[in-house]
């Protein structure tokens, strides 16, 4: 004789019971799920994403105007490219680090966080570009997830200032020697979702990718010997880019005359430690941004008996190794640190070497 299945009851009415905790629930993952934070400032004959080709501007134009990236900014000062842009950057700087407020930058002897410090500057236009620090280890995709996050935070604390994201440029074949993620494949697929960046949040891309591009990569007329850092022939094709593709500033913006700047090199960042506003005027012209003094010429030796020595991010025997060199090349000492490092530039690259494995040859 069957036996009575005496659990169906009981277990139709669990179902029942948990049915309501269960639509609650997804009620609740979709309230948390973030939604874009837009920018405010819209302007009708410039609909994002993309900026059409204009006249040429002038130095003033970016006279207010603010640069944030990684080590792949850090050219446009030591190239002097630029010099009416205030550019901040930190070697190594990613947008996760800036999502979790994870970095700071000095102004008036504070340490802010990025947010703060583009609210206290209150700029009329912030360049971004990021991405190398993260392309270079992860999927794009990822990347991109942490860069929303942070045009949240950036967007929401400017919402009225014109935000424009710069594409990564393509790299040399020897890039994946030291990344193997980074390649030319997520390269673009980070660049397809900057663009959808930009218009979820409202805001403008400047296309620079293709302008380097030759035969499918980066070709050595614009790579650094590390295949995805750039020479100056390249940062001048950029500049040239940023100068004829620009949008109208909001009324009352100063498109002449460039305010006062000091700047100052502390070691990670290259930033303005002073405003217009908090100066008095000059009739003097505006001193440009200087590139940072060579202080020696040095060569990489290994007294270990190895080959290559490290090129870090950080001076650290545990920061990022941005890239590696042979024993004999021949690196720019831009400052001594201490016993132990040195600030060093390598084919315009600016990065960490141990002093044990620098040999100086002029002083």
């Amino acid at each position: 004789m069957p036996r009575p299945r005496v659990f169906l009851p009981f277990i139709a009415l669990l179902l029942l019971a948990l049915l309501p905790i269960a639509v609650f629930a997804q009620g609740r993952e979709q309230d948390i799920i973030p939604s874009a934070v837009q920018s405010s400032l819209v302007l009708a004959d410039y609909p994002p994403p993309t900026i059409p080709e204009r006249a040429s501007v002038d130095d003033g134009y970016f006279s207010n105007a603010i640069l944030v990236g990684d080590s792949l900014a850090s050219g446009v000062p030591y190239y002097k490219v630029m010099p009416a842009l205030e550019v901040l950057y930190h070697i190594g700087l990613a947008p996760r680090s800036i999502a979790a407020d994870n970095v700071t930058f000095k102004l008036n002897g504070r340490s802010l966080t990025l947010p703060q410090y583009l609210a206290a500057r209150n700029p009329d236009i912030v360049y971004i570009w990021l991405g190398l620090n993260g392309v270079d280890g992860s999927p794009a995709h990822m990347v991109l997830d942490n860069y929303d996050i942070m045009l949240d935070k950036l967007i929401g604390a400017l919402p009225d200032t014109l935000f424009c994201l710069i594409e990564l440029p393509p790299v040399a074949l020897n890039a994946t020697d030291r990344h193997h993620t980074l390649t030319n494949k997520n390269v673009n697929l980070f660049n397809i979702g900057l663009m959808q960046l930009a218009w979820k949040h409202n805001i403008y891309l400047l296309q620079i990718h293709d302008l380097l591009l030759k035969d499918d990569i980066l070709p050595k007329k614009y790579a650094a010997a590390d295949g995805y850092h750039l020479k100056k022939t390249a940062y001048e094709g950029i500049v040239n880019y940023l100068y004829t593709h620009t949008l109208p500033l909001r009324q009352g913006a100063q498109e002449n005359n460039p305010p006062h700047r000091e700047t100052q090199d502390d070691n990670l960042i290259y930033i303005p430690y002073e405003t217009a506003a908090a100066l008095a005027p000059v009739s003097t012209p505006a001193p440009t941004a200087a590139a940072p003094e060579i202080r020696a010429i040095a060569a990489l030796t290994n007294p270990n008996g190895g080959v290559v020595v490290n090129f870090r991010a950080q001076p650290s025997f545990e920061s990022e190794i941005l890239s590696v060199y042979p024993v004999g090349k021949t690196v720019a000492v831009l400052d001594w640190l201490d016993d132990d490092w040195a600030l060093v530039s390598i084919d315009g690259v600016i990065g960490y070497v141990s002093r044990y494995f620098l040999k100086v040859s002029t002083q």
